[in-house]
């Protein structure tokens, strides 16, 4: 409940805002009440209400705002999270259609990760043939990607300004050696976009 005159009140401002956005274009007053008057259980205004509205953005943002995401979003004060190593173990899942991570030899059990041969030799990760090859044949072909060496004094920055200058501009950034310091992901390519 809202107090106050019954068109001031936020609920009916709000409304009336949602109804003077919804009839930009429209020829003719679809004839909806005001929001003190409107009857959410008489068909004929829901009817009326929703062709005016339901492709209004700005309600479509205020419902999934206010209502929506609230509800099903609820976000909880313990995380809880997972390795790729527990993942791909059986302690969450009992079966596994495959594991995909960062290549190295650690592998959970339940994977093979400690399979020996008939030697008794430790067989570790069980790589697809050539792929290291391929990755190094596409990131050294100068028709796929270029180098060129740095000034002593350059920063992280000051490479990404020359990154996103670049003529022609670049597809993909890979940092190999981890020169892009004190940045995540998301803040590269926010800098990037600048």
């Amino acid at each position: 409940r809202q107090a106050g005159p019954r068109d001031r009140r936020p609920a009916a401002v709000m409304f009336q805002q949602f109804l003077s956005l919804a009839r930009r274009g429209c020829a003719e007053d679809p004839g909806i009440l005001p929001l003190s008057l409107f009857q959410p259980n008489d068909t004929k205004q829901l009817v009326k209400l929703y062709q005016l509205t339901h492709k209004l953005p700005e309600l479509v943002h205020y419902l999934l705002c206010q209502h929506v995401f609230p509800l099903t979003m609820n976000f909880q004060q313990l995380k809880v999270s997972a390795s790729g190593h527990e993942l791909g173990s059986g302690i969450l899942f009992g079966a596994r259609v495959g594991f995909s991570g960062t290549p190295s030899n650690l592998l959970p059990m339940d994977l093979g990760g400690f399979q020996h041969d008939a030697q008794g030799n430790f067989l570790g990760c069980q790589y697809e043939p050539g792929s290291d090859g391929k990755i190094i044949h596409v990131l050294t072909n100068p028709a796929v990607t270029t180098s060129r060496v740095l000034a002593d004094n350059w920063a992280p920055q000051s490479l990404l300004r020359e990154i996103a200058s670049a003529q022609p501009p670049p597809h993909a950034l890979i940092d190999t050696g981890a020169f892009i310091t004190n940045m995540d992901n998301e803040e590269v390519a926010h800098f990037l976009l600048k």
